[in-house]
């Protein structure tokens, strides 16, 4: 169940090379949420300027998400396989035991 609940915990970027980016994801909402009104609309004055500006956006952003969508499912996959084997313990103690 440890494992099933870490891999709902919603998402941060967090990974090696996202901080050696200096990219501050702009598109995610968790990375902005404790911005200032100005700032916030700075920043995206700065994305929205140019056009090509919004796609290297999106293109970094997607790219850093792979990175905790890598985390999650391995959790997941952790968590279901623990869960079989919880499954198939319990039956077998419960098929020696009577």
């Amino acid at each position: 169940m440890i494992f099933a609940l870490l891999s709902m915990i919603p998402h941060q970027y967090s990974s090696i090379k996202f901080k050696q980016s200096n990219y501050k994801g702009s598109l995610y909402a968790g990375n902005f949420a404790d911005c200032t009104l100005n700032g916030f609309q700075s920043e995206y004055q700065r994305i929205t300027e140019y056009g090509n500006t919004v796609f290297e956006e999106i293109t970094k952003d997607i790219y850093f998400l792979e990175f905790a969508i890598k985390c999650k499912q391995r959790l997941t996959k952790e968590s279901a396989g623990l869960l079989l084997l919880g499954l198939v313990l319990a039956g077998v103690y419960t098929f020696f035991k009577t």
